[in-house]
């Protein structure tokens, strides 16, 4: 299980117009993804201390790939992740949930981890990385017609750090991690002519989330 929890800059977000505010607010959610999902994922060593793993998240599928330098006790991992987002989002919150595709790239900085004992395992690393993010986002309904939908486009780079441990005996453990990372979220939306002015529109979002997670592992 794991959930990310998000905080904007409100100074700037309360100091723009309504409009703008709604927009951006479709925006961060379509992209940082704030809310509790399910995590379940695999492993599997490659040889020559390569490993490949595969994650589903209740929204988005991740790839990765790393290679460990080190000792038994303490090691050393530099890897990569790719990840793609399901068509459609339902968050539970107020407003319309774009529908959309997105790429990610996550190259992984550093990734220290270090067993104790035979039975607890800590580790601790830095992230990086980019995510494109397109889509239709459904406007809110006027009158009797049908609520049209506006194309649009976001681009979120973010960077910062993990810590995690573990605790259990071989075949199964119980981790826990903490993952703190600065967001930056820039986006454009083309409205389609009947939606009147103004033909598009470009917003930012900006801040600090915590995704904290939890797993029961099974190593085999």
């Amino acid at each position: 299980m794991s959930g990310q929890f998000a905080f904007r800059n409100a100074e700037r977000s309360n100091a723009a117009p309504p409009e703008q505010r709604a927009f951006e607010d479709a925006i961060a959610r379509a992209t940082l993804s704030p809310g509790i999902a399910p995590w379940a994922g695999a492993r599997a060593g490659l040889g020559e201390r390569f490993e490949a793993g595969l994650a589903y998240t209740g929204r988005s599928v991740r790839a990765d790939a790393r290679r460990a330098f080190g000792g038994d006790s303490v090691a050393v991992s530099v890897g990569a992740a790719a990840s793609a987002v399901f068509s459609e989002t339902n968050d539970g919150s107020d407003g319309p949930s774009p529908s959309m595709t997105s790429g990610r790239l996550s190259p992984t900085v550093a990734d220290v981890r270090a067993n104790g004992y035979g039975f607890v395992e800590g580790w601790l690393g830095a992230r990086g990385g980019v995510e494109h993010v397109g889509g239709d986002l459904p406007l809110a309904p006027g009158g009797e017609e049908p609520p049209g939908k506006a194309s649009f486009g976001a681009t979120r780079w973010y960077g910062g750090g993990l810590v995690g441990a573990a605790l259990g005996l071989s075949p199964i453990t119980v981790a826990v991690e903490l993952d703190v990372a600065y967001q930056s979220v820039t986006g454009t939306a083309s409205f389609p002519a009947e939606a009147g002015p103004p033909g598009r529109r470009d917003g930012s979002a900006s801040g600090l989330t915590l995704s904290p997670a939890g797993a029961i592992i099974g190593k085999f």
